[in-house]
């Protein structure tokens, strides 16, 4: 079980499993990537698809990290990140739903709030005690940094902060991250965001890097869904 430490982590990340944006890796390539790095916690949150199983959380074990089940949600109201609930995406159309089906034990983050993509924007004000904690994105440049307004809202209400990558490319790992106080299992670092012993580690991308990154994704995503198309 190990001992309460700081865990370096990452709980917003995409791999080739997603349907969507088609990143050029697989939740064990990921995996690899992420335990030569140190990381000792991870999420695969891919678009509406729960990408967890015992197999691939063995698989991140014998490499020294704890999985965490998690899907990034496409709501009406913008894009939520759920962890540890036992849910059909499909299923979930809306805050409204989401609440109805939370349960004790799952963590409830908001997805780059504030950002201009699928944001929930100021639409988590009125929703605020759905979410246990916000989240501060990688995706920011000097000029340019939306988690300045969801640093403000934390404050204003009160919710804890979680560093993530929102990663698409292995790359984008290691530039934004959590160091999470927590005992090495799920319920632990969950109590663990949820009660605010987090620090954020992070720093400011080039706007030649935001550029190539932006280029990249839709590049895959482009060739993703032309090799669905050609395949039928």
């Amino acid at each position: 079980m190990g001992q309460c430490r700081r865990l370096k982590a990452d709980l917003h990340i995409h791999t080739g499993e997603d349907l969507r944006d088609r990143p050029p890796y697989t939740a064990h390539g990921l995996i690899d990537r992420a335990s030569a790095l140190g990381f000792e916690v991870l999420a695969v949150t891919n678009h509406d698809l729960l990408t967890f199983d015992a197999d691939l959380a063995a698989y991140a074990r014998k490499r020294k990290v704890l999985l965490i089940p998690g899907v990034e949600l496409s709501l009406a109201e913008g894009h939520v990140l759920v962890y540890n609930l036992d849910l059909d995406p499909s299923q979930v159309r809306n805050l409204a739903d989401l609440d109805r089906l939370r349960r004790p034990g799952c963590l409830i983050v908001a997805a780059h709030p504030f950002f201009r993509w699928n944001s929930i924007g100021e639409r988590l004000f009125e929703h605020a005690e759905l979410f246990d904690a916000l989240e501060f994105a990688h995706f920011y440049a000097h000029g340019f940094n939306p988690n300045h307004r969801t640093l403000e809202a934390a404050r204003r209400l009160g919710l804890p902060l979680v560093g993530n990558s929102d990663a698409h490319l292995l790359h984008q790992l290691g530039r934004t991250y959590s160091l999470i106080e927590a005992w090495p299992t799920v319920e632990g670092v969950i109590e663990a965001v949820k009660s605010g012993r987090v620090e954020i580690k992070t720093k400011p991308l080039s706007w030649l890097t935001m550029a190539q990154i932006l280029g990249q994704i839709n590049l895959n995503r482009f060739r993703g869904h032309f090799k669905t198309l050609t395949a039928h």
